[in-house]
């Protein structure tokens, strides 16, 4: 609570200044070209406080039906897997795996606690482990479905950056 306080009271009460200074010594030191008329940060986060109900609303609105979406998805996951579970297992299930995938943000993608935690969500709610497991990896789907491509997408990018007859010239 400390830290959110003081990143809260740095942000709304002008720390965002030190901020834009640093970015412009970066800018000065990198050679980016930036103009005059574009807003600092600090403009930026003011004006992100002046309409912060517009957005607030939006973030909440749009995590709602995020949520909604995945209560959706563990449900009918767990009836196609001919296990039938309550809306309000459903809820939960889905709002605890949520909250234990958050909380082990240090694990790169939380890979291996969000299963174990989808395991013992299972075992809590009288679901066999081996369906918490398939739930869980049936969570990975998106993972897998843009993350894969994304990241060989990447590696394609430096390998030619890699190649790249200016680097070989230096």
């Amino acid at each position: 609570m400390i830290a959110v306080s003081g990143f809260y009271i740095a942000l709304r009460y002008g720390g965002a200044r030190l901020i834009d200074r640093l970015l412009k010594y970066l800018s000065q030191r990198t050679a980016l070209q930036t103009r005059e008329d574009e807003p600092s940060f600090q403009t930026a986060i003011n004006g992100i406080w002046q309409g912060r109900g517009r957005y607030v609303g939006a973030a909440l609105f749009t995590h709602l039906f995020a949520w909604m979406i995945g209560t959706l998805e563990v449900w009918l996951t767990l009836h196609l897997m001919e296990w039938p579970i309550s809306l309000q297992q459903a809820i939960v299930f889905e709002s605890l795996g949520a909250s234990i995938s958050t909380a082990a943000f240090l694990v790169p993608g939380s890979w291996g606690v969000q299963e174990g935690g989808y395991i013992l969500i299972g075992q809590i709610l009288r679901v066999p482990a081996y369906l918490s497991l398939t739930l869980s990896l049936v969570k990975r789907i998106p993972d897998l479905l843009l993350g894969a491509p994304g990241l060989l997408v990447w590696r394609v990018i430096e390998a030619r950056h890699l190649f790249s007859p200016d680097l070989q010239a230096n």
